[in-house]
């Protein structure tokens, strides 16, 4: 997988993501910003930290089995290297009408951080 918006992955480095089972999405573009990589996070519906800004169901991904949300909440702010050093499983690209989906919905929660809500602006 090369860094580039779309991109996912899971992450079995805990000091970096502090989730280990759920699926990430690279939403920022890292060519352009490699310094300034905004990564978030997908979670189960089930979790009471539902956050309804941009929901992904069986099909949007072949990792997504069952109800899903994007966790903005948990959206970090990483570089290029923080991701190349780490220890990373990547899968396949989330499809550009996905990849949209989540941005807009990081435009439209209260949960995502100030910071990494202007780095996206800024993007």
């Amino acid at each position: 997988m090369s860094l580039e918006a779309g991109g996912a992955f899971t992450c079995n480095d805990e000091e970096l993501t502090q989730d280990t089972q759920h699926l990430w999405v690279i939403i920022s573009d890292t060519a352009a910003y490699p310094d300034s990589v905004v990564v978030v996070n997908v979670s189960s519906s089930i979790n009471a930290t539902y956050d309804s800004a941009c929901d992904l169901r069986q099909g949007d991904h072949a990792f997504i089995t069952h109800r899903s949300f994007v966790y903005y909440r948990r959206a970090q702010l990483l570089t290029a290297e923080q991701l190349k050093s780490a220890n990373i499983s990547y899968k396949t690209s989330v499809t550009p009408n996905v990849l949209g989906r989540i941005r807009e919905g990081a435009g439209k929660t209260n949960r995502i951080s100030h910071q990494i809500k202007k780095v996206l602006i800024e993007l």
